[in-house]
């Protein structure tokens, strides 16, 4: 994050574990701020329906209309109504509770868990968490958002907190974002998989990541990066405060450059890579 332009148009992150530390997060998690921050006290969205209702009518959203999630279970139906494969376009849904996200011990499946069910819309988590998820399936573009895919798609104000153990193109927020914008979100616990992994995207296409810092530790085989794996789009205002490791698990006869970075382990040609911090 670069603190030195002060403008409000980005966020500052700070990674505060103490009992101070701004209760939107409990305490236990990073605090998201910036020049004037004012914490909101209820959502300023006005809701065309719970998800719930939404889920129930097995219809497609209404376009230009925004859907609440408040709970475990409206969190599953979001990702169930991505997958099955309703409109997304031009909807928002958004957060208005920290959420669990899963309370067994079954794998998270992501939401938009194909390319031909890519999420297009709008969500919005507005600064809560998503803890505990768990994800351990040595599949391809394992996240909480498994595919996204639209020039107006927007994911932001998310934190996630778990362990992601996948195959390639995995990360902590979206496993693929082949078009969109991925903007102050966080990701913090652990993540180990293969190729092209990040801790806010897995591999970043048409796309940009803007204000985004990842705490969790990573390890891969190979395009390994702090914010992004793979990137041939634009990074601003990222930070990336953990460690990241090479798994040569393949001995001597491993081959080729793993190339690691702190904010990406590119194997494309990034558009614009441009203040961003890698402690």
């Amino acid at each position: 994050v670069d603190l030195q332009s002060k403008s409000s148009n980005y966020r500052e992150w700070i990674y505060d574990t103490s009992s101070s530390a701004k209760s939107r997060t409990d305490g236990r998690y990073p605090s998201i701020m910036f020049p004037n921050y004012i914490i909101p006290k209820e959502s300023y969205y006005t809701a065309t329906a719970t998800m719930s209702a939404l889920s129930e009518s097995k219809q497609n959203a209404v376009r230009g209309g925004f859907y609440s999630i408040s709970s475990t279970e409206e969190l599953q139906k979001f990702r169930d109504y991505v997958n099955m494969g309703y409109n997304t376009q031009e909807v928002t849904f958004f957060q208005t509770a920290d959420i669990v996200v899963t309370k067994t011990v079954d794998s998270w499946t992501p939401i938009g868990d194909d390319d031909d069910n890519a999420f297009k819309g709008v969500y919005d988590g507005q600064g809560y968490v998503l803890t505990d998820i768990y994800i351990n399936k040595i599949k391809n573009a394992q996240s909480l958002f498994g595919y996204v895919d639209d020039t107006n798609a927007l994911i932001k104000n998310v934190g996630v907190m778990g362990l992601v153990d996948g195959g390639d193109n995995c990360g902590g927020v979206v496993g693929v974002l082949a078009r969109g914008t991925v903007a102050n979100c966080w990701f913090g616990g652990e993540m180990i998989s293969k190729d092209r992994i990040g801790g806010i995207v897995g591999k970043a296409d048409d796309a940009q990541i803007l204000n985004c810092a990842n705490f969790a530790t990573i390890s891969g085989d190979s395009h390994i990066g702090g914010i992004v794996g793979s990137c041939a789009g634009f990074v601003s205002y990222c930070e990336n405060d953990a460690d990241l490791t090479y798994n040569n698990h393949a001995g001597p006869q491993k081959t080729g450059c793993p190339r690691i970075g702190g904010i990406a382990g590119s194997d494309a040609t990034p558009k614009s890579i441009t203040h961003c911090k890698n402690i």
